[in-house]
């Protein structure tokens, strides 16, 4: 394995532990847990694989409670005309 790739698992555990955490919590808490899980999300995201690694975790993100309380929540009722940029945009913008 590469430092390369045990640098990978060693954030796809810090994340994993973080969503437990973040799943475990009570709802008043949920706010407090969320932003370790986010910012380990974006480290993950950084590294090579990291994306089909988020993506693999994504129904356990889902399930813990990342989009509780926003509107992500219930995504049907999103509206893609309040952001035209990014839906015209010939790239995704990821920010």
């Amino acid at each position: 394995m590469s430092a390369v790739d045990d640098q990978l698992e060693g954030l796809l555990l810090k994340l994993d532990e973080a969503t437990a955490l973040l799943g475990d919590a009570a709802a008043f808490a949920k706010p407090g847990k969320l932003p370790r899980v986010l910012d380990t999300a974006r480290r993950v995201l950084l590294r090579d694989g990291g994306c089909a690694a988020l993506e693999a975790r994504a129904p356990m993100l889902e399930q813990a409670g990342v989009f509780e309380g926003s509107d992500w929540a219930a995504p049907q009722f999103l509206v893609p005309s309040l952001t035209p940029m990014h839906w015209a945009a010939p790239m995704p913008i990821l920010w």
